[in-house]
This record gives structure tokens, sequence and C-alpha cells, in this order.
């Protein structure tokens, strides 16, 4: 799917920023919840991409814990290998604005 929205340069450029984050969000046992996505978008408020670590149960379905991430995020997956997953905003994101 990035391959069709991103231009070929950008998306290699993303790629290697991407892999060489230190920094990573932990999917666990609880799944994608509430407090996960909220994270991503706290993480992009200061950066474009959120390196994602999978464990226990989401590491043994990535493809559905990927399309779960697009559609919970509204972001796009760049990059994906083993449990590890790249998740990149877009240009034109805005940071929604959560009530408690």
């Amino acid at each position: 799917m990035a391959e069709l929205k991103l231009a070929p340069d950008e998306l290699r450029r993303l790629r290697s920023l991407g892999i060489a984050i230190k920094t990573r969000l932990k999917i666990g046992q609880a799944r994608i919840t509430g407090g996960i996505v909220n994270g991503i978008h706290e993480r992009w408020r200061r950066t474009e991409l959120v390196k994602i670590v999978c464990e226990d149960l989401c590491r043994l379905n990535m493809k559905r814990t990927h399309d779960l991430l697009e559609r919970k995020t509204v972001g796009l997956v760049i990059w994906r290998a083993g449990s590890i997953i790249i998740l990149y905003r877009e240009a034109d994101y805005k940071y929604p604005y959560f009530f408690c």
C-alpha cells in the first residue's frame, strides 16, 4: 500500500530513517488498544515515524496487526519485517484531540 501512495525516493528515505530509530513502542498481550493508539499519536507529534515491536498474539498474525494499525491510526505501514512495523503519518496529518 505504501508503494502506491509514496514516491520511491521518499519511501526509501523513510525506510532508512525508520530502521535507524532506537525507541520502540511495544504491543503486548493486550493487542492494539486505545492506549496504544494514543501512544502512537503522541509520538507522531514529535516525529513522522514510529517503530512498533509486536509480542505475543500480535506477532502470530502480522498481516492482521498491519491492517488494524493502518485502520485505527490512519497511518501508513512503510516497512514490516519479523515482529517489527514502522508506521508513518502522512504529510497532511492533524493531531486528534481525545476527550476523557
